[in-house]
């Protein structure tokens, strides 16, 4: 029998860093690689070697998986500095922020607009001054429905729409009290999912509505507050047992978790053998009672924790922000050299540099680039609440 006390490993304890996440980590931004690989083979005139099936599953899944994890850690935290300070400090939150994603975020931005126009063709419209406001603003995912993206940095959508995310709900955990919280942000997630269905039924009566309808449909605003929503169940105070404490149980039970991860099997063999499409919100509810038992549960059967893994997840930023131009580069760069070897040769020395040459990379930006502004953090005292 699941109890409250014999599940939860982490909130009561302080613990703001959860190991088993990092591997999640490293588990999707090593999988959104194959997609983007695959994606520049194309625009390098060369064979791609994967289905389109399978092709979509690496794109989506991974990106839903980021989602979901950044609206649970990014709730939880805020959550717990509420309940433990009696307040949120935005500005704090504000900065740590800012010391995590904008200096990697804007050296991509700066090579894709400085670097790449001069060494392969682009469109006019992705270096136009429109393009380079929007993704420099981080309007990412609206440059990318009005086809206004930076070069090779098209995945820089999902960067927009965290940012996004990060601007409001701050201020918005503040404001609500504990004892509303649930229910608004249920009512926050039936809103944003009715307006996207309201945009995809219009998108065909003009060319800005289907823009703004792909703008928004790649946004995943859904996902995020399905990771929110799941933050909000987790228990924080033994004297207690409310409804909300036998849910969090019934959801960490092995029975759930053995369901879930066999569901998520089926899903995804069926759906890579195009025989079905599934929406990403089912993908995205089994994801979170996957990051709920891997982050909170001390019986959990996702057991992600080895050094490879936690480093992989640890780097999982800089793989995810700069796989895509490498893979666009190596491709574009030895194209003709590779055409002239067997489709299965051409493969293996095209994944094989790509992924070498990204997590190198990855290595470097964190060791030279992400920690430096990490310290900042420790200077500064903003490291209290956050665990990446």
């Amino acid at each position: 029998m699941y109890t409250k006390t014999n599940t939860i490993k982490s909130l009561k304890t302080g613990i703001n860093y959860f190991p088993n996440l990092d591997g999640l980590r490293a588990i999707a931004a090593l999988s959104v690689i194959l997609s983007h690989i695959e994606a520049a083979r194309k625009h390098a005139g060369l064979t791609k070697a994967v289905p389109n099936s399978i092709i979509g599953l690496s794109g989506n899944l991974p990106v839903t998986l980021f989602f979901v994890l950044s609206g649970f850690l990014i709730t939880t935290l805020l959550v717990r500095e509420k309940e433990t300070k009696g307040q949120i400090n935005v500005k704090a939150f504000y900065m740590r922020r800012m010391l995590r994603i904008w200096p990697l975020f804007y050296l991509v931005l700066l090579i894709s607009y400085l670097v790449i126009p001069f060494f392969f063709p682009v469109s006019e419209k992705s270096i136009s001054i429109t393009g380079i406001l929007l993704n420099s603003l981080f309007l990412t995912n609206f440059a990318l429905g009005f086809q206004y993206m930076a070069p090779f940095a098209s995945h820089l959508w999902t960067i927009g729409v965290e940012e996004q995310f990060y601007l409001i709900w701050p201020l918005f955990i503040k404001k609500i009290s504990k004892e509303y919280l649930l229910r608004t942000v249920f009512g926050v997630f039936v809103l944003i999912s009715a307006f996207k269905l309201i945009l995809q039924l219009n998108s065909h009566t003009s060319g800005f509505m289907s823009a703004l309808s792909f703008s928004w449909g790649y946004s995943k605003f859904n996902c995020i507050l399905t990771g929110a929503l799941i933050a909000i169940i987790i228990p924080t105070k033994k004297e207690s047992f409310s409804l909300l404490d036998n849910i969090y149980c019934y959801l960490c039970s092995k029975t759930t978790q053995f369901f879930t991860i066999s569901l998520l099997a089926v899903l995804m063999v069926l759906q890579s053998a195009g025989n079905i499409q599934i929406p990403q919100q089912i993908y995205a509810c089994l994801f979170a009672i996957v990051i709920l038992n891997a982050a909170t549960n001390k019986c959990t059967i996702f057991n992600l924790s080895n050094p490879w893994l936690n480093y992989t997840g640890k780097i999982s930023f800089g793989i995810y922000m700069l796989h895509y131009m490498v893979a666009e580069i190596f491709t574009r760069t030895f194209s003709t050299y590779l055409q002239t070897h067997p489709m299965w040769l051409q493969t293996i020395i095209i994944y094989i540099s790509v992924y070498t040459f990204t997590i190198l990379l990855a290595h470097l930006s964190y060791k030279y680039l992400e920690q430096y502004f990490g310290t900042l953090k420790k200077r500064w005292n903003l490291t209290k609440t956050t665990t990446s």
